[in-house]
């Protein structure tokens, strides 16, 4: 127990009592004296800049190593899903303006596959493509395209430990030097196609039933490419084609919006929409099978300020398009026979039907995401996904928006 009239006093060795004065107890210890064992206070932001101009001044200039073999695992550690060389590769196609892909397969006996030859008619490399080739992470600056973070082609080493491309007149094989990658770009007969070529680094089991179902949903939303085939040994294991029937017709123009009709954060605003039939036909050695689709597409204007321009700049590297396609591909006939949902759901062939959302639709950032649409109806837009392009972005806070 202490007496209010005791606070502030103290006693001396003699028992007497003496009131501290308040400049006594307040008393500061002299500028640069440690106080109670502190060391005096400094600015850390002066010592930073003192340290920052010491280390320019006398410091020894080395260059930050990379280990690019564990890079490239690294990488293919989020590249772990089925056939993700062959969508990397088609999503490739589709951005050079093929229209048709073709995937070559080459099996031992015991039916493992040894190598994978994927060609494309897109327009063949220019210098700045072989240059891109070389460089991990430089990605392609057209905000026009899918591709963004630079990685993709290198997915084809999770299957290869040399692959190659050829392109028009020239080739370059890329090679192990070590932990180090380096390149080797030579002259070639004249092809009027870009060739990856795959030697497997070990015989893989392939399910090409299953390959064939992926690319039949690879071409649901290709912009170009019309046409993919899949061949064991020369041999046709399945072509899957796509086709517009009539002529696209625009069912809402532009003058048909108010002005202002947009998205709530008004980021988006309806330029004009067209719908048009779209059919799927499969080949395989045994049938041939169709659906029929309706795809839409709606073009909208992009407007966004200049400040999240300039992040996502920041995070992508390269701009945001000034017009964004939102497209919607549904069933033309919404068909409940039994025929149909037996084909659909327990043919292990691939067959058309097997694109139907009807079961649920899927999300599309070029090719097929893992998420869902929550509807009959799949749903593709340039949207920005994650490096491995399995689903959208939504952990950084400017792309979520």
């Amino acid at each position: 127990f202490r007496s209010p009239v005791l606070v502030g006093m103290s006693t001396n060795c003699t028992g007497k009592k003496r009131r501290l004065s308040s400049s006594s107890h307040n008393a500061k210890p002299p500028v640069g004296q440690a106080a109670h064992g502190r060391a005096p206070f400094q600015d850390i932001s002066n010592v930073c800049e003192a340290l920052t101009a010491q280390a320019l001044k006398t410091g020894t200039l080395q260059n930050v190593q990379v280990n690019q073999r564990c890079l490239i695992d690294k990488m293919l550690a989020r590249y772990s899903t089925e056939f993700g060389v062959l969508r990397e590769l088609i999503q490739n196609a589709d951005d050079a303006g093929a229209t048709e892909v073709s995937v070559e397969l080459c099996s031992r006996a015991g039916g493992d596959i040894v190598k994978m030859y994927v060609s494309n008619n897109g327009r063949v490399f220019t210098e700045t493509d072989w240059t891109r080739m070389t460089k991990i992470a430089e990605g392609n600056p057209d905000e026009n395209t899918i591709g963004m973070f630079g990685v993709g082609f290198y997915s084809v080493f999770s299957l290869a430990e040399q692959p190659m491309i050829q392109s028009g007149a020239q080739t370059l094989l890329f090679r192990w030097q070590g932990d180090q990658l380096v390149t080797y770009r030579a002259e070639a007969v004249y092809s009027p196609k870009t060739t990856v070529y795959m030697n497997y680094r070990e015989p893989q089991r392939c399910d090409v039933n299953r390959m064939c179902q992926f690319a039949l949903r690879a071409l649901a939303f290709t912009r170009s490419v019309l046409q993919v085939q899949i061949t064991v040994d020369g041999t046709p294991a399945m072509t899957v084609d796509k086709c517009f029937p009539r002529a696209v017709e625009a069912i809402m123009a532009s003058a048909a919006y108010p002005k202002g009709v947009s998205s709530p954060q008004e980021m988006f605003c309806c330029r004009e929409v067209h719908q048009r039939p779209m059919a799927i036909r499969v080949r395989t050695a045994t049938e041939t099978s169709e659906h029929e689709f309706q795809l839409v597409d709606a073009r909208l204007d992009v407007r966004l300020t200049p400040e999240y321009r300039e992040k996502t700049r920041r995070i992508m590297k390269k701009d945001l398009p000034q017009m964004l396609s939102l497209r919607l591909l549904y069933d033309a006939v919404w068909d409940d026979s039994p025929a149909v949902t037996r084909a659909q759901s327990q043919s292990k062939a691939p067959h058309a039907s097997q694109l139907s959302p009807r079961a649920g639709g899927s999300v599309f950032v070029g090719l097929s995401t893992h998420q869902t649409t929550g509807a009959a109806v799949h749903i593709s837009a340039q949207l920005i996904p994650t490096i491995e392009r399995e689903a959208i972005d939504f952990q950084d806070q400017w792309l979520a928006m």
